[in-house]
């Protein structure tokens, strides 16, 4: 059965885990299997706000993917392959988050490379 947090971070069109700004509040929130929390003073806590989230209030930005230390992620080769790589919070792992070249999966590398190859020919 599939996890009732999960089930309304869709209705909203986000996934668990992903992080987003909410357009009525300045707090950076996810969504996680036991409910809606926010960042607040460097580390996650429960928010009290899940009645206006699960009621649709407010406007849902999506933030980048940007893994935790140690965390794998996906990203490209010099010659455009996809790899997977793995958060060291080193100044390599910024350039890739900066440049858009950090993704959750190997999936949403390989559709992002038409892309990527487009935006470098025209270096």
């Amino acid at each position: 059965m599939e996890n009732l947090w999960e089930m309304i971070a869709k209705a909203r069109g986000i996934e668990l885990g992903d992080e987003f700004k909410w357009s009525n509040f300045t707090d950076k929130y996810r969504i996680r299997e036991s409910g809606l929390e926010y960042f607040d003073e460097g580390q996650w806590c429960n928010s009290l706000r899940a009645i206006e989230f699960i009621s649709g209030i407010g406007e849902i930005e999506k933030l980048p993917f940007r893994p935790q230390i140690g965390e794998d992620y996906y990203t490209y080769t010099n010659k455009g392959e996809v790899f997977v790589s793995f958060w060291d919070d080193c100044s390599i792992d910024y350039v890739r988050f900066i440049a858009g070249l950090v993704f959750r999966t190997r999936d949403e590398a390989i559709n992002y490379l038409p892309t990527w190859k487009e935006r470098i020919s025209k270096l």
